[in-house]
């Protein structure tokens, strides 16, 4: 993909995820951190040019799409709009300590930077990335100064110091305060959820 067809795709995928995230919002902090989120992509970009990539983990990527396409028309558009961008993504696993995840977790989550370090592209203090777990996993006990909403694609579960472990449906989103610890963990499908982080 070319350079004009890769910022043409990211801009197209940028406003999908905005109106998802914006109108799916439940927490008064979650839309306040969403509307500088937002903001913030509206800084000056700077292409990045890392090498793509998939991991071994992406396998469980094949039926979050086949199962996006039941969902709501404005997520099934961010799915569709995603799927033209992660080929050109770079997937990793979790780099840092994993206290708390489960034992299939090494082999079996994926995550991917879409806007910010090691992504497509930067924009300032603001970082957009997804989450791929497979079914039956836990995610590590985490923390990061930014906060943080997940945009659920496929319904799991999230915790952190202030909640307890609780079911978000697809569509649902979930807010992290800045510097709080947190985990997420999937039920009997895989997990996918996107995360904004803004400082």
């Amino acid at each position: 993909m070319n350079l004009k067809a890769r910022r043409k795709a990211l801009a197209e995928f940028i406003s999908a995820a905005t109106t998802a995230y914006l109108s799916r919002a439940s927490d008064l902090n979650s839309t306040k951190s969403l509307n500088q989120f937002f903001a913030g992509l509206d800084e000056t970009s700077i292409d990045t040019q890392v090498a793509s990539g998939r991991i071994p983990a992406c396998r469980h990527m094949q039926e979050v799409i086949i199962n996006s396409r039941f969902i709501d028309h404005d997520l099934q558009l961010l799915m569709r709009k995603f799927v033209v961008i992660e080929p050109l993504l770079k997937w990793r696993i979790r780099s840092g300590s994993n206290s708390g995840a489960s034992d299939n977790f090494a082999d079996n989550h994926a995550n991917a930077m879409i806007i910010g370090p090691g992504g497509l592209e930067n924009r300032g203090a603001v970082q957009l990335g997804v989450t791929l777990l497979g079914a039956n996993v836990r995610y590590p006990d985490h923390r990061h100064s930014p906060e943080e909403t997940y945009l659920v694609i496929s319904t799991g579960y999230f915790r952190n110091e202030d909640q307890k472990w609780m079911k978000v449906s697809q569509g649902g989103t979930f807010y992290n305060p800045g510097n709080i610890t947190h985990a997420m963990r999937s039920s009997d499908i895989p997990l996918f959820v996107f995360w904004a982080l803004s400082k």
